[in-house]
């Protein structure tokens, strides 16, 4: 099988597709193999050969590989239609995490400040996050905080909060996300109380998550000055 590289220039290279975005960790070699063979064809396409290729009868597995290739084109306009394309109606491949390419188009969004469009994404993504029933308010809190309604997005993640119990991963989580949007001080007490939880339970993946947030957050403040 060739290699199947993730959207994100910024992921490691890898020739594993459950490690490359977009991808679940299924058995290759139980699909098709022409649709593995076009699937991989389409990667190393030309944009003149993309512009041919009729989307129509492309499976959503090949339809990704298409996303993607129109992206290294830098044909963003057009990764994106077709991305969303698979967010809103997808076919269910087995080969393809639907929700992470939802998340990475959300990820974009908020790159460039489309505050209303990631809002409107998000009701089409959640279902597709399965593993994280958390994940339409925690995302929601983080839009709040970017947008502006920094109150909101506080009241928000505090709600998360009180919820969370003593389940230190999601805590975790919550401080990651809190440190995504600068929130240093709020961060930091949901840090202290994952790591109280992780080590009296001895879950060295809470503590040692932990401490990787906390170097994570120094490097976000010596990059922009702690204004949370």
């Amino acid at each position: 099988m060739s290699e199947h590289p993730p959207h994100d220039d910024d992921v490691e290279y890898t020739d594993d597709p459950a490690e490359a975005l977009g991808y679940t960790d299924y058995d290759w070699d139980t699909l098709d193999d022409d649709e593995v063979a076009l699937h991989d064809a389409i990667l190393d396409m030309s944009l003149e050969e993309l512009d041919s290729l009729d989307v129509e009868a492309l499976t959503d597995l090949q339809r990704w590989a298409a996303a993607q290739s129109l992206s290294d084109h830098d044909e963003e306009a057009r990764f994106l239609e077709l991305a969303l394309r698979l967010v809103h109606n997808p076919e269910g491949h087995p080969a393809l995490d639907y929700g992470e390419i939802g998340v990475e188009i959300l990820n974009d969004y908020l790159l460039v400040e489309q505050w209303d469009d990631a809002t409107e994404l998000l009701k089409a993504v959640t279902p597709l996050v399965t593993d994280d029933p958390h994940f339409s308010a925690r995302f929601t809190a983080i839009i709040a905080m970017l947008s502006g309604a920094v109150e909101d997005g506080l009241e928000a993640f505090q709600h998360l909060i009180d919820n969370a119990g003593e389940d230190a991963m999601l805590l975790l989580a919550i401080a990651e996300d809190l440190i995504s949007v600068e929130a240093f001080d709020a961060a930091r007490g949901v840090l202290e109380e994952a790591e109280l939880l992780g080590k009296r339970d001895k879950d060295g993946d809470v503590v040692n998550g932990v401490a990787e947030a906390r170097a994570f957050m120094q490097q976000v403040i010596d990059e922009v000055g702690e204004e949370g």
